[in-house]
């Protein structure tokens, strides 16, 4: 009895492993994204974000001496300062570090393709029920989508940081100016 359970057994596996060819283009689609997640982590990883931290702890910095200089000159802001210095502190976030986002992309990058493998394990071996291929299939993909996504905002953040953090500085000094004449 045992060897025919397993014989039954290596013929269940054979024949769903014969049949697992039944999914091509989708583990194709999956094999081509699993490149692109694991490229664009790599890439996220080997990005240099000190300049970044900097600016973004040299913002934190600047805010707080202009709140300490507001604190001393009155002890309440009005309406339209405390505004004004809102606006600001919101323009120049966020303040912590780069490299805490970067680390969090990088691992959903990774988290995205090793489920995608996953799947393509499960699809090669028919062990999904065929009305839930699907779901599954767009479900993981989507994931990797915002994977994906959240990785350019990233980088497009990166190139635009030194522009966007001259601005900010430009609006501080604009900003602690008004606000030390009211």
């Amino acid at each position: 009895m045992k060897i025919g359970g397993y014989i039954a057994a290596a013929s269940l596996i054979f024949w769903s492993c014969s049949l697992g060819g039944g999914y091509k283009t989708e583990t194709e689609a999956n094999r081509i994204t699993i490149a692109v997640l694991l490229e664009t982590a790599e890439t996220l990883e080997q990005m240099n974000d000190s300049a970044v931290n900097r600016s973004r702890t040299l913002r934190a910095e600047r805010l707080k001496e202009i709140e300490e200089g507001l604190i001393e000159n009155a002890d309440t802001l009005d309406a339209e300062s405390a505004a004004l210095l809102k606006a600001l502190s919101e323009s120049g976030e966020p303040y912590h570090p780069f490299s805490v986002e970067k680390g969090t992309a990088t691992a959903r990058l990774r988290r995205s393709a090793a489920q995608l493998e996953a799947l393509n394990r499960d699809l090669t071996h028919n062990l999904i029920p065929a009305d839930s291929v699907r779901y599954y299939v767009h479900r993981e993909r989507k994931f990797a989508e915002k994977a994906l996504n959240k990785a350019q905002r990233l980088q497009e953040y990166v190139a635009d940081e030194r522009e966007a953090d001259a601005e900010w500085h430009k609006k501080a000094d604009r900003t602690a100016r008004k606000l030390m004449q009211n």
